[in-house]
């Protein structure tokens, strides 16, 4: 395959064309086979069986299948913050873990108005690259 260049750089828009049909014809096929495949995997943890909480392995025809089951849990901070000094400190400690984030949109605005103290902050913040994404749709 060829490499692409930006359309702005005059490519012909045949050769653009054709990719971008290569990639919505690829991505049908990805969603097909990922349907079949989530449909295969619901029917095979029906037959086998699973755990509402844990894993269940069986051995069919060679093969060693496990299903695992999880359940999510979601904090009521509001509720957390009413109950925690009833529960104590040490163990509400071990229940509940802190995160950390940072507001995107106010390091922009830290970056663009405040250079200095950005400085500071961006010591603090490890930055990488993540795979850019691509959406095609059709022209209405």
């Amino acid at each position: 395959m060829q490499p692409v260049t930006p359309i702005t750089q005059n490519q012909p828009k045949k050769d653009l064309a054709e990719l971008v049909h290569a990639y919505n014809q690829a991505k049908q096929r990805l969603d097909d086979a990922k349907n079949l495949f989530l449909a295969i995997e619901a029917e095979l943890t029906e037959e086998v069986g699973h755990k509402e909480e844990g894993s269940f392995s069986c051995y069919i025809d060679g093969f060693k299948v496990t299903t695992v089951g999880r359940v999510t849990r979601k904090l009521d901070e509001k509720q957390w913050a009413k109950i925690a000094p009833e529960v104590g400190e040490r163990l509400a400690n071990r229940l509940v873990k802190t995160k950390y984030d940072i507001n995107l949109r106010e390091l922009r605005y830290i970056e663009n108005n405040e250079p200095e103290v950005f400085k500071q902050v961006a010591t603090a913040i490890t930055s990488k690259p993540s795979k850019p994404s691509i959406k095609v749709e059709a022209e209405v």
